[in-house]
Order: C-alpha cells, then sequence, then structure tokens
C-alpha cells in the first residue's frame, strides 16, 4: 500500500484505485430547488461498481493510507486525503477522511489538520471503536 504525503494528487496503490473507481462510478447531476439553490438528483451505482468501490475503499484501511482508521474486530473501509490551500511553502493542509463500517458512515474534517491518514483516519477509528459491535 501507499503512504500519504502532503500532496493530494499523489495517490498510490489501493487509494489510487479508489479514487479512480469513484471518479468513474457514477455523475451526479443538478437542477435548481424552488427556492433557486442547486441540489443534486438522486444517482445510483451499478451493484458491481459498489462492490469493487467498497472493496478499494476496505484496501484503503487495511493497507494504505487509512490503516489508522481501522478496529480489530469491526469492518471499516474508507478514504483519505490531504487538500492543501493557501500560500507557504509548503502551503497549509486540511485533513479528512470519508468511510463507514456497515450501515454507518463518518466524515471526519479537520481544519489545518496536516494530513488524512496520519491524523483524520485515527479519529475515525476511534469513532468507530465506540460504536457497539
Amino acid at each position: 500500500g501507499g503512504t500519504e504525503g502532503t500532496d493530494a494528487s499523489a495517490t498510490t496503490g489501493a487509494d489510487a484505485s479508489a479514487t479512480t473507481a469513484i471518479t468513474g462510478a457514477a455523475t451526479a447531476t443538478t437542477a435548481a430547488s424552488p427556492d433557486g439553490a442547486a441540489t443534486a438528483e438522486p444517482t445510483t451505482i451499478d451493484p458491481g461498481h459498489r462492490e469493487t468501490l467498497a472493496g478499494l475503499m476496505r484496501r484503503v484501511v487495511t493497507e494504505g493510507s487509512g490503516t489508522r482508521a481501522n478496529v480489530p474486530g469491526r469492518t471499516v473501509s474508507g478514504k483519505t486525503g490531504t487538500a492543501e490551500f493557501g500560500e507557504g511553502s509548503p502551503p497549509p493542509t486540511h485533513a479528512w477522511f470519508v468511510g463507514f463500517s456497515g450501515n454507518l458512515s463518518a466524515a471526519v474534517f479537520l481544519e489545518n489538520g496536516g494530513v488524512g491518514g496520519r491524523d483524520a483516519a485515527p479519529v475515525a477509528g476511534t469513532l468507530f471503536a465506540a460504536l457497539p459491535a
């Protein structure tokens, strides 16, 4: 599996495969609501694509950048991210992790939080570990 640096565009191994699957799996369209705000139309993912995506997200947690979200005795799947913003060398970063375990999902966003796998994934792991089995 790959390790996660601060470059949001650099992904390897299971992380790169999951990113590719997410990008190609489905597209959402938008429509205007009565108040003029854009809303997403419901979209579905082909069951085969869903299974592939879930498997790739599981690998991110078992062997990729999200291993710090792994919880013994629980199946956790997810994706980490590090988003550069602002100016500086290196620029500051936000850290994030999105994932699921069973029918529960979570998104962790750490503003100015560093690196997704190093900083956001452990927060998600703590949340999933605290849930009843």
